[in-house]
């Protein structure tokens, strides 16, 4: 009897160390297939120019994963590049950057160097004969920025080139893949680079690798007879979120964001308005706001190439409109 007991007692001692054993071996992997962050200073040694940027890459079983589409090739996973201007670390989109690695994204955050946009907003309908092409952006800001975003996709080109391992997480990227994203100030970036034209020197600035874009506070310059010049160009899919303004936020006023969807051409083009009740009246979007359910769909349906995906952007646009959202499309 006295062995019995000590063999259950033994037993007992073995199954919870295996239970250990496997909580272990299961922590193991989860961290072994960890997002993985690389955070880095890039030097345009043409410029002169140091451009900090931020890395998040999705967990090793997103990689080498087959394509959404049945009968195409394994795939690396599609990018999307955040634009953070100086003095605004922490933005709307960048609070989303979580949810889009989860859902199998790549992200680049580009901290742009130089001083944050004047207090002194610029509008060119208040004030004939302006420089200014943009709510606190001058054309050198604008000109500098898109120059910064040029450069981070020729360097990641230059390290795919180079990189002798498969495991190099450069090669995980899917160039051919990226969508560009960015806010308030540099919503003005997210339109140059989708085709916004403008008077002067340089018309556009437009940046042809990007399959899509999306936008929080975009908004119209200018006088509205002009707007189908100044927009007409911005043929690829394009999402406006219209963040309400609230107190000293800076953000273009209501019907100048509205404005722009409405001046864009059909195709690809989708708006999402928040109600006018509680936080959204604020105009502070959290990574659990249900707008990010919208950004993914979209993502996938313009930028992913996922099967199904259409249907699924339909369905959140359903989901947002019984919320009270205001979601349009064309």
């Amino acid at each position: 009897m006295h062995n019995h007991n000590r063999r259950g007692a033994r037993e007992v001692v073995m199954r919870r160390l295996s239970r250990v054993a496997l909580v272990l071996v299961a922590f193991a992997v989860a961290q072994a297939a960890a997002a993985r962050t690389i955070e880095e200073t890039w030097l345009d040694p043409a410029r002169e120019r140091a451009i900090s940027v931020r890395v998040q890459l999705p967990d090793d079983r997103a990689f080498g994963q087959p394509a959404e589409r049945p009968g195409t090739a394994h795939r690396p996973v599609p990018l999307v590049v955040i634009s953070i201007g100086p003095g605004k670390p922490h933005t709307v989109l960048a609070r989303w950057v979580a949810s889009w690695v989860e859902h199998g994204y790549a992200v680049i955050e580009i901290t742009q160097p130089g001083a944050p946009p004047s207090s002194a907003i610029v509008d060119a309908r208040r004030t004939p004969g302006s420089r200014g092409v943009a709510r606190g952006v001058t054309p050198e800001q604008l000109l500098g920025r898109s120059d910064d975003v040029r450069f981070v996709l020729a360097e990641l080109r230059r390290r795919q080139a180079e990189g002798a391992s498969p495991d190099d997480a450069w090669r995980h990227i899917d160039l051919e893949r990226m969508a560009f994203a960015g806010e308030g100030a540099n919503a003005r970036l997210v339109q140059a680079l989708a085709g916004e034209r403008y008077p002067g020197p340089i018309p556009s600035l437009a940046e042809p690798s990007f399959r899509a874009f999306i936008a929080a506070a975009p908004a119209t310059q200018g006088v509205r007879t002009s707007a189908g010049a100044r927009y007409g160009a911005m043929a690829r899919p394009f999402l406006s979120i219209v963040v309400p303004p609230s107190g000293d936020a800076g953000l273009p006023p209501l019907p100048r964001q509205l404005a722009l969807f409405d001046a864009q051409p059909a195709g690809g083009k989708w708006r999402v308005v928040p109600p006018r009740t509680g936080a959204a009246r604020q105009g502070t979007p959290t990574p659990d706001d249900p707008v990010v359910d919208l950004a993914r769909a979209f993502l996938d349906r313009y930028v992913r190439d996922a099967a199904g995906a259409a249907e699924r952007l339909d369905a959140t646009a359903t989901e947002l409109r019984s919320r009270g959202y205001r979601v349009d499309a064309k």
